[in-house]
């Protein structure tokens, strides 16, 4: 495998024949076979995995498992032998959950990293295939194109105008532009004076020689040795001179060429920021400049997310305030007598089971096993700390075209000037198209609700055929491959596309040749299935083609060259010559045509003339240009025509003609229909529901952006405000910032403005979530919070940037990732309470026991025990519990809100307080008078705290929801652990080696019914405070309780809303009382939602 300096200093053809591979065909499949099985994948080694026993024994070396494990080893010095077996029999289960735990996290955050494995196009066989990035070998000719991530590192063979980002190897932060030419010694180093033989193909790069760069006049000489080159081609240069040249070059190859010096190869991981190009791969994986970068830092840690650091440090915090109470129950136990190692015992036991050292694993497992489930959901989450964003986004900037919409382009209607007095044509009248999609099967063309014939308005025609020439798409019949080779199935702009397009149509009765041919009974027929290849916008001008009878014109000419659309030009311009060069001698002499189409705005000032009424397509006018003057009236009409089918929610094009760029034909205008996704606006009004702003970003005209906003229910004139891109740039960054939040539509835009909306709602304190997938989109992702590129027509360059990819490029992706993140941190709430109750719970008991003068209640087995519910299998099941809907109706929580808020710790502390007073009781109880401690007091009281703690688990799936308002089979998970700990308890009790290390005795079945109905008076502790003292939401009381509770609800706010207002005056906000929410809660819920009172 070569180097990537040492292909850098070869010509093509060496490194071709290097690498044994033709540049035409690429390799075979089983040249590939082999290669893979020299050089492996083409993918970074992780480097030496330890090994699950050592992952197992790392367990053992947390300081308090020592702890507990001298412990052990003091007992059996002093010959407790059952002791010592308990402790270690203990430290077993313990460090067996912690193991687990650890492990279910890192495959969960590996299986993350494999969501979004990068693809490539290649050449194999002849046949250039996408394939994923890692089953490249050396020697494979790979395709690079504008907004690709490079798969490996490459010598260039062929290119035009590529850039490539080569910051990340770099740290350059302009890109480097790329060429083919053949580096040689005088330019390494600063020297930059060299001129190449061909900036698409291969090159012999030579020195100035007197300040006159010299050439090589042959092919040859370019693509032949260097050192054979130099002797035929430069023989007039003296060889002195040339043996010194040859001397300097030996030590410049010995010298290191830097990286950004390497202009003839690009290297794996950076980005194609313009153009494309071909080449072959020369290293791949750890053999990449890459590779040698990653193996530096691997070892390195990953960084912590911000939800991760905040669960640190509340561990860190409580483990200080348990490690006090620990430390104040062993003096006070030392100084009542008791023994030194029993509280030593005691004490580590205590701090096991109190600090939540599995916290910031369930918190990542959690995470992880979230963004799992959105990848299931088409929502591919690159980073975790993306997740706890999305719960925070205020505002979702989102493209219109492909989002919002099917990109399904249908032409609906098109209008001519030429028709204008026509018949029928009176007040501007289109001609219009049934259909929808890119079939052509028994669809009309009409006009006034009249059938047309195909062919038979021949404006119509010329406009049609103007548009299939400024075109680049394909459209393939039942997937013909005749058409594969067609300029539209790539998009580049090249001469090769009029033969192409001319195979397609022959071959696959693609684009509008076979499409026509079976259009001869007005609008056309097509039994096969029409596969298309290229833009949708393109696509849809070859279908109104064809569903006229068109032939598609393309392959009968030739393209010069092209102009491609972009967001600032906003226009695309071909020029072609008809084959023979005939057709540019009746078009004033010239050879070549141009033919643009794109927004009105730019195309119509172009024009002054039109076709009339008795001109023809384009064969008709060749011997007619029957044209005619465009007047100021004309214009008007164009422009008020456009402006109506605007209104109507269609996309405009102009397209126009002609041999002078700024006096052309204007053609007429095409308004197509892209329809809304299903389901979005039902989206959006639950985005809006709980104050989520939608403001969607288009290049189309006014008109079009705000019938399409009102049609999916986020835009109301009057209320909300469209703005333009030109607009924009006019306003400074604080009268933009001054607008922006009553701004619901931008129109007329460009990636550039993308950032500055961005900046403008993070300026006024929105969290923004923006989508995007052009390379010019993604300084607008990155520097959003959220930044969502689409999976199918997102750039790599975008997918890099973003934190987010919408594999499905559907909004309702959004909404559902949004509604996750919410989820997700809501149940990493719930567990939480779980996890503290607990803890808080077990350290009391411990600590009240201790001050009274009592035994302790629990011994070390016991409370070790409680620690593997606490932080195992319950704990984590309620990180999975579905989705509420009622969080999703929620505003967005605050990004600097804290985890443990005033609600969090009351459910905490009053959970915890009703399980350390019903075990106490149980163990005051059972003790009775005599003060001696048995095993079956130990056991009731242990039994009676994890049978409290299950049910404090049950009560901890949902913050406000009662347990009988929550379905029971939801979260089977935790139906799971929570069998599973009861079974676990049942062996403690019941099955005698068990019995031996936790010092337990089996209970009566009575015992246990006595134990559970205690027990159970938290979830009745639960209920009433959810019920009546459940803190006030957003979205106002929107729970369903039963009629029984709602009854005493609405009493109970009537009451304390007579108790706080004078005059008995009620409240507007939340209680059941308000009369703006519905009365008593049955009223109509507003946008803010609840039966007793929201928002209007």
């Amino acid at each position: 495998m070569l180097q990537s300096v040492e292909a850098s200093r070869l010509s093509v053809i060496e490194v071709l024949d290097k690498h044994k591979v033709d540049a035409a065909t690429g390799l075979s499949s089983e040249e590939v076979g082999a290669r893979m099985r020299i050089h492996g994948a083409n993918e970074m080694e992780e480097g030496e995995q330890e090994t699950l026993c050592q992952k197992y024994m790392d367990q053992l070396k947390e300081p308090l498992i020592v702890m507990l494990l001298c412990s052990a080893l003091v007992s059996a010095l002093m010959q407790q032998y059952d002791d010592a077996l308990s402790i270690a029999a203990a430290v077993l289960i313990v460090s067996t959950v912690a193991f687990i735990q650890e492990y279910r996290s890192e495959k969960s955050l590996e299986a993350l990293n494999k969501l979004v494995p990068p693809k490539c196009h290649v050449l194999r066989d002849g046949r250039v295939v996408n394939i994923m990035a890692r089953e490249l070998v050396p020697g494979d000719i790979v395709q690079i194109g504008i907004g690709d991530r490079v798969p490996a590192d490459c010598r260039v063979l062929s290119c035009t105008d590529l850039l490539v980002d080569e910051s990340s190897l770099t740290g350059e932060a302009l890109p480097a532009e790329k060429t083919a030419a053949l580096l040689l010694f005088n330019e390494l180093g600063s020297t930059k004076n060299t001129s190449s033989l061909s900036s698409s193909g291969s090159g012999l790069l030579l020195p100035n020689t007197g300040g006159t760069a010299a050439k090589l006049a042959t092919s040859a000489g370019a693509v032949g040795a260097p050192g054979a080159s130099l002797g035929t081609s430069m023989s007039g240069i003296d060889s002195k001179h040339l043996s010194l040249q040859q001397q300097q070059q030996q030590q410049h190859q010995q010298q290191e060429i830097p990286i950004a010096e390497r202009t003839n190869m690009i290297f794996l991981g950076t980005l194609v920021c313009n153009g494309h190009g071909k080449a072959v791969v020369v290293g791949t994986g750890m053999k990449s400049e890459f590779g040698k970068t990653f193996e530096e830092m691997r070892d390195m840690e990953n960084r912590r997310t911000p939800l991760q650091a905040k669960m640190d440090a509340l561990a860190k915090q409580i483990s200080i305030v348990s490690f006090g109470v620990i430390l104040v129950i062993g003096l006070l136990g030392l100084v009542q007598g008791k023994g030194l190692l029993s509280m030593f015992q005691i004490g580590v036991s205590l701090a096991v089971a109190a600090i939540p050292e599995g916290l910031p694993i369930c918190v990542t497992v959690t995470l992880a096993l979230g963004v799992m489930r959105m990848a299931k959901r088409n929502a591919i989450i690159k980073k975790l700390p993306s997740v706890e964003a999305l719960g925070c986004a205020t505002v979702v900037c989102v493209d219109k075209t492909g989002t919002l919409t099917q990109n399904q382009m249908t032409v609906q209607e098109v209008f001519c000037l030429g028709l204008k007095g026509g018949r029928g044509m009176e007040g501007g009248e289109g001609v219009r198209f049934t259909g929808v999609g890119y079939g052509v099967n028994g669809c009309r063309v009409t006009l006034n609700g009249g059938m047309l014939a195909p062919r038979s308005v021949t404006p119509v025609v010329a406009l049609l055929e103007a548009g299939c020439m400024c075109n680049n798409a394909h459209l393939e019949v039942g997937g013909g491959e005749g058409g594969r080779e067609g300029g539209g199935l790539n998009g580049n702009s090249s001469s090769k596309s009029a033969g192409g397009n001319g195979n397609g149509r022959g071959g696959g009765g693609g684009g509008g040749g076979g499409g026509g041919g079976g259009g001869g009974g007005g609008g056309g027929s097509c039994s096969n299935r029409v596969v298309m290849r290229g833009q949708p916008t393109e696509a849809a001008l070859l279908v109104a083609a064809a569903k006229f009878g068109v032939d598609d014109p393309r392959g009968n000419h030739e393209r010069v060259s092209e102009m491609a659309f972009s967001s600032e030009r906003k226009y695309m311009e071909v020029v072609v010559s008809r084959q023979g060069g005939k057709e540019g001698k009746r078009w004033g002499g010239r050879e070549e045509i141009v033919y643009v189409k794109g927004i009105l705005e730019v195309i119509l000032p172009k024009c002054q003339t039109y076709v009339g009424s008795s001109g023809g397509g384009l064969r008709q006018q060749q011997q007619q240009q029957v044209l005619e003057e465009l007047e100021e009236e004309d214009r008007m009409l164009v422009v008020q025509k456009a402006a109506n089918m605007a209104r109507q929610g269609l996309r405009v094009l102009a397209v126009a003609w002609g041999v002078d760029r700024e006096k052309l034909t204007f053609g007429g205008l095409i308004g197509m229909l892209d329809p809304p996704r299903p389901g979005v606006r039902a989206s959006i009004a639950v985005m809006r529901q709980s104050k989520i702003r939608v403001a969607m970003i288009t290049g189309d005209a006014k008109e079009t952006a705000e019938s399409i906003a009102a049609e999916l229910g986020f835009y109301e004139k009057g209320v909300d405000e469209a703005l333009s891109g030109p607009e924009m740039e006019y306003m400074s960054a604080a009268q933009l910032e001054s607008v922006i939040k009553r701004v619901a539509v931008f129109y007329r835009t460009s990636p550039r403005h993308k950032l500055a909306i961005v900046r403008a709602l993070q300026a006024v304190g929105e969290v923004v979530a923006m989508t995007g997938d052009g390379v010019n989109d993604a300084a607008a992702l990155k520097q959003s919070d959220i930044g969502v590129a689409m999976g199918r027509s997102g750039t790599d360059v975008a997918k890099e940037a973003a934190d987010m990819i919408m594999v499905d490029d559907n909004f309702n992706t959004i909404t559902y990732a949004v509604e996750e993140g919410k989820s997700i941190f809501y149940n990493i709430k719930n567990f939480l309470t779980f996890q503290l109750s607990t803890s808080v719970a077990a350290l009391t008991i411990v600590a009240l026991a201790t001050l009274m003068g009592l035994d302790c209640p629990l011994n070390a087995m016991q409370i070790l025990w409680i620690n593997i519910i606490m932080d195992g299998p319950p704990a984590q099941s309620l990180g999975v519990e579905p989705v509420d809907p009622v969080v999703m109706r929620r505003p967005p929580r605050r990004a600097n809100e804290a985890i443990l808020d005033r609600a969090l710790g009351i459910r905490v502390l009053s959970n915890a307080a009703l399980i350390t007073v019903g075990t106490l009781y149980v163990y005051w109880k059972e003790m009775g008078h005599d003060g001696i401690v048995s095993k079956r007091d130990t056991t009731m009281t242990f039994t009676t705290f994890v049978v409290f703690d299950m049910f404090n688990a049950l009560c901890c799936r949902h913050a406000e929801k009662p347990v009988f308002n929550l379905p029971f089979f939801s979260n089977k998970p935790f139906l799971v652990a929570v069998g599973g700990s009861m079974v676990g308890q049942f062996l403690v009790i019941y099955f005698p080696p068990l019995q031996e290390v936790f010092q337990t005795e089996a209970l009566s079945f009575w015992d246990l019914c006595y134990i559970s109905a205690l027990a159970s008076s938290l979830l009745l502790l639960d209920t009433l405070r959810k019920v009546f003292f459940r803190p006030q939401q957003p979205t106002g009381g929107e729970y369903p309780y039963s009629h029984f509770s709602f009854a005493l609800t609405d009493a109970w706010h009537k009451l304390v809303a007579r108790m706080q207002w004078s005059g008995g005056a009620r409240r507007k906000k939340g209680g059941g009382g308000g009369e703006e929410g519905g009365r008593s809660g049955g009223g109509t819920r507003g946008v803010g939602g609840g039966g007793g009172g929201g928002g209007n």
